[in-house]
């Protein structure tokens, strides 16, 4: 069931949003999941993340502005 709605949420998002709003959605967890980490546990981010990181948050600010 969770999985049917998150498929569907998707489409739905993908139809309103457009394709590259919506994939920046589906990769935002894995930054969030890195930076809890390093909050909650004090995980320090391998070189890889933090790059990744900064690659998720340029897409972001670049879709935003059009």
């Amino acid at each position: 069931v969770s999985h049917a709605l998150g498929q569907g949420l998707i489409m739905l998002s993908l139809g309103q949003y457009g394709a590259s709003a919506a994939s920046l959605v589906m990769v935002w967890p894995a930054l969030v999941a890195v930076l809890a980490a390093w909050a909650i546990f004090g995980e320090q981010p391998s070189p890889a993340q933090a790059f990744g990181g900064i690659a998720i948050l340029a897409a972001v600010l670049m879709v935003r502005k059009g």
